[in-house]
């Protein structure tokens, strides 16, 4: 009898809390909620991952992380472009970051992962992709391709 009313007591709570849970809904990310597209492109040196916005401070910010190509030895001598498109994919802007640590993954003890942000103040009238674009130094790559 005494297992009967704790299995109802316990069906009930199990039944409150999951009715709860389904009609939860998950938050839209910043990049949804101001309609932009995100976008990575690495180069031979430097895989960019995980471009996102997010509000820093009450600022709103593009962050993610960087690291090593497998093939490569050394990231110290590349660079992040932050490039801002339109919707037929013509640049409007570039604006440089830096990622740190500059050196990724040379040894077994140096960090497998480097980070990047950029305050984006004024988004540039338009703007409805933002690129994400690692370049080498010493190896040719175009800073503003466009997407077709």
């Amino acid at each position: 009898m005494k297992t009967t009313k704790l299995m109802m007591i316990v069906t009930a709570w199990l039944s409150a809390a999951l009715s709860g849970c389904a009609n939860l809904t998950p938050p839209a990310t910043a990049a949804q909620s101001h309609g932009l597209i995100l976008d990575a492109t690495s180069s031979v040196r430097v895989k960019v991952t995980g471009p996102r916005l997010q509000m820093n401070h009450g600022a709103l910010e593009v962050a993610g992380s960087i690291a090593k190509q497998p093939n490569a030895t050394s990231t110290s001598f590349s660079h992040l472009d932050i490039l801002f498109r339109d919707a037929s994919g013509q640049v409007l802007q570039i604006k440089p970051v830096q990622f740190a640590p500059r050196s990724v993954g040379h040894s077994r003890f140096a960090s497998q992962r480097g980070y990047y942000a950029l305050k984006l103040e004024n988004l540039p009238e338009g703007t409805t992709r933002i690129e994400v674009q690692a370049h080498d130094e010493g190896i040719a790559t175009p800073h503003a391709q466009s997407h077709s």
